[in-house]
């Protein structure tokens, strides 16, 4: 236990200088890594940084706790079956680098029960499916007996374990198969894990050293691929890097790779290293050209194989990381054709092939007849208060206006400043929708007192219309779900004016 507890000690002062040398402060979520990752107690960090004078958001470290604790919560709703040995193998290994298709044979399997549903793990001996790691999706595929072919739904790694999910088992458990990667996907896969390499040796060269990856999901169909940088992409630098990234691409620029190479050795042949991963003694180093990267994941033989790069967006996911979306091969020219025939449609629909000046035209014609409209429908409101105010009921030499009418609820404020300066009107206006009703209550400037306003008495309304409200004391507004109680509402503020 004290042994362990100096290794623990030793990796976790470490980790915390990396991230001092790194950073001018450190924030929670770097704790919990150190007490997550590394089990490095919280209680020791906090005396560490104590004697430096530095300090943490305690509250973000309970958060990511609280996340974690979550996690484990769902975690602990699988059920996990032991493992049945079907076989003894010391050979349970990935082959998979350069071949879809191996006969091998199943070591071990377990069920896994999920809500109900049964699901199984299999090991094989020997097996070309490229397990879920460093951000990179796992295989499917099938297993191929002589009397059925078994799906692998995906591919896992548990404690230097692959193993293959799939629904069923085969009826003989010990006979072999050939195992059969899809290959259309793998390959779609390693373009755009060879994609991320291009990447992020191109943000180096155009952004500076100090850009490093900080994560990745490498899918079929996209990538992501975020890293430390302070400051949003231009949009005219963004085009030079997914330009600098095709140029190298045809380039056809072969795959060096170099496997069990001391990590020593491979320090001296300036391959890039994740910050804050572990690597074993010896580490498969990957190169393309300039972009030399430890990385065991898959890759095309040649960046040719690639096809296409297509940048699909930049932006923020946290202070001083960006995260890059990128297309590759047949899914960067689906969404460069799907957006070359918008373009052509466009083009027929606005009868010109100049499409930004047509649009500008548009959105400049379309905000001249906003103004108009605006302009006639505040006469149209004006014209349409007089009248109402013409006809209304007379209380003294008050005009009650109470009135249903179908306008745009959001009117209701045009109809405010219209009457705000018009002397001796009090106007109680509902607006029907969807058996719904939102009420304005206005009184003139010059009938405004602390005990007779729109803001007090809009209480009264609320209450008869079974809604909630508010405002000034001049104009409020009340929404309700009975609009049947708007006569009460009427006759409540008729009240009010009578006995004011």
């Amino acid at each position: 236990e004290e042994v362990s507890f100096l290794k623990t000690l030793d990796s976790g002062l470490k980790r915390l200088d990396n991230i001092l040398q790194n950073n001018s402060k450190i924030t929670g979520t770097d704790v919990f890594e150190l007490y997550d990752t590394y089990g490095f107690p919280k209680d020791l960090t906090t005396l560490i940084l104590q004697e430096k004078n530095i300090k943490f958001d305690d509250k973000e470290f309970e958060l990511e706790m609280q996340k974690q604790k979550n996690r484990s919560k769902k975690s602990s709703s699988i059920d996990y079956g032991e493992w049945t040995i079907v076989s003894n193998s010391e050979n349970e290994c990935f082959v998979g680098y350069n071949k879809s298709t191996h006969t091998s044979k199943i070591t071990r399997y377990r069920s896994v029960s999920v809500k109900d549903e049964v699901k199984y793990h299999i090991v094989l001996e020997e097996t070309p499916f490229y397990p879920e790691g460093g951000g990179q999706v796992g295989d499917s595929g099938y297993l191929k007996y002589s009397d059925a072919n078994i799906e692998v739904l995906d591919t896992r790694k548990e404690n230097n374990l692959i193993y293959h999910v799939v629904d069923n088992l085969p009826k003989d458990l010990k006979s072999k198969c050939d195992a059969l990667i899809n290959s259309d996907r793998r390959i779609s896969i390693s373009r755009n894990h060879t994609a991320t390499h291009l990447l992020h040796l191109e943000l180096r060269n155009m952004l500076g050293d100090h850009v490093m990856q900080k994560g990745s999901l490498v899918e079929e169909s996209y990538f992501r691929f975020d890293f430390s940088h302070h400051n949003a992409i231009s949009s005219d630098v963004l085009e030079k890097i997914e330009q600098n990234v095709n140029e190298t691409i045809l380039k056809n620029t072969s795959l060096a790779e170099k496997i069990n190479v001391p990590i020593s050795d491979a320090e001296k042949m300036g391959a890039l290293m994740l910050f804050g991963e572990k690597y074993e003694e010896k580490v498969r180093v990957i190169q393309f050209g300039e972009s030399i990267e430890l990385c065991g994941g898959t890759h095309v033989g040649s960046t040719s194989e690639i096809g296409l790069f297509k940048i699909v967006s930049e932006s923020s996911i946290a202070s001083g990381v960006r995260r890059i979306e990128a297309r590759t091969g047949i899914s960067a020219f689906n969404l460069l054709n799907d957006n070359y025939k918008k373009s052509r449609n466009l083009e027929t629909i606005l009868k010109t092939k100049d499409i930004s000046s047509a649009i500008d035209k548009l959105l400049n014609d379309n905000k001249t007849l906003e103004i108009k409209n605006q302009k006639l429908e505040k006469e149209s409101l004006s014209k349409m208060i007089d009248d109402l105010v013409q006809e209304s009921e007379r209380i003294g030499d008050i005009y009650f206006v109470n009135q249903k009418l179908k306008i745009d609820s959001k009117n209701l404020k045009e109809i405010s400043f219209i009457l705000k300066e018009k002397k001796n009107i009090v106007a109680i206006i509902g607006v029907l929708s969807d058996n719904k009703i939102n009420v304005g209550l206005f009184i003139s400037n010059n009938l405004v007192s602390s005990d007779f306003n729109a803001k007090d008495l809009i209480g009264m309304v609320s209450e008869k219309i079974s809604g909630s409200g508010g405002g000034q004391s001049h104009f409020a507004v009340s929404g309700g779900s009975k609009p049947e109680g708007f006569n009460d509402a009427v006759s409540q503020i008729k009240n009010s004016l009578i006995n004011r």
